[in-house]
């Protein structure tokens, strides 16, 4: 959780943080370092003066077309079970440590049942000058994944970066509303701090 501190250190976390860390980013109010060889960002409210840090990622190891991508695009159209079963190995492995990304203080998803229409949701870490996890979900059905939807606060900078990645991964360009036209078909929708992707079709 955030450490509060007493106003005269408050005083120089900003200077101390710039010196170590380089310029920040205002979002919401906060301000941001990201640390991208330490995977770590800080996180500093200077109303409340509370400094947290947060473990991140970076955008190969969020998106790709590997079984160890965060964001498993690798995932739609295949069985469910695929999927689950991956995420249970990430949550639940102790002889091997997870890769890096994955969080395991999250506990792995519940079972879906094959026979309905089910959700698996989870989360992994954040990316970029943000806060909180990626926020994920997997719509599924007749024991297939459909869709999966990624959720996830951070810059601007960042978010091109993400549209630069998707592009590179499917050798195409996006359309003026942020739609490639690929199988499975990928969107994105921006904002000024959130970022939603989604892959796949989400049922109605």
């Amino acid at each position: 959780g955030p450490t509060q501190y007493a106003p005269t250190i408050c005083d120089g976390i900003e200077r101390g943080l710039r010196d170590a860390w380089g310029r920040h980013r205002s979002i919401n109010g906060r301000q941001i370092w990201v640390n991208t060889p330490a995977a770590q960002r800080a996180i500093y409210e200077p109303g409340a003066c509370e400094l947290r840090y947060e473990k991140i990622t970076d955008i190969d190891s969020w998106l790709s077309k590997s079984d160890d991508s965060l964001v498993p695009m690798w995932a739609v159209g295949k069985p469910a079970k695929l999927l689950l079963d991956r995420l249970s190995e990430r949550a639940l492995s102790t002889s091997v440590p997870p890769p890096s990304g994955w969080s395991t203080s999250v506990p792995p998803p519940s079972g879906v049942s094959t026979e309905a229409d089910d959700q698996i949701t989870w989360s992994v870490r954040g990316i970029g000058a943000g806060t909180g996890p990626t926020q994920l979900a997997a719509d599924v059905r007749n024991g297939k994944v459909v869709s999966v939807f990624a959720s996830v606060e951070t810059d601007p900078e960042t978010q091109s970066a993400i549209t630069e990645r998707v592009s590179e991964l499917t050798g195409k360009q996006p359309n003026d509303d942020l739609v490639w036209k690929t199988v499975p078909r990928i969107a994105m929708e921006t904002g000024a701090v959130q970022m939603f992707l989604t892959i796949g079709t989400r049922p109605q």
